[in-house]
């Protein structure tokens, strides 16, 4: 389980990540988010395509042992502050995020969930002043 206290950011913020990892396994395995760029380049007439994912930075756990659970209650990842925005309104790019939190296993299959994220350049709680 994995859940993110709101899903739009700017660059430089911190996200507060919440997740519960259990390992049933007799392995050593190694909980982490990672925060994913995917850019999706278009030719002019969007039938062909192609995709570039960038990991942009990573937070790394504590080893989890076998047979035990670690919660992460608002752990921090910050972002980048030249990391660019979210782009989904032009014809031949897509800017997309995903917050990837996932377990890695030696010698077996990583095991992960991608929460959506959108970059954006007016903070969520921003709010204008009138006069």
């Amino acid at each position: 389980m994995a859940r993110l206290e709101r899903k739009g950011y700017v660059p430089g913020e911190m996200i507060a990540i919440s997740a519960e990892f259990e390992n049933t396994s007799s392995r050593t395995v190694y909980p982490e988010a990672t925060l994913v760029q995917m850019q999706t380049f278009y030719t002019s007439s969007r039938l062909s395509r192609k995709r570039v994912d960038r990991n942009i930075t990573m937070l790394e756990g504590r080893p989890l042992m076998p047979y035990t659970t670690e919660v992460w209650a608002n752990q921090m990842l910050q972002i980048p502050v030249t990391t660019p925005l979210t782009v989904s309104n032009c014809q031949i790019l897509e800017v997309e995020y995903s917050l990837r939190v996932s377990v890695r296993i030696p010698g077996g299959i990583n095991l992960s969930v991608a929460l959506p994220v959108v970059i954006c350049s007016v903070p969520v709680n921003y709010q204008s002043q009138s006069s």
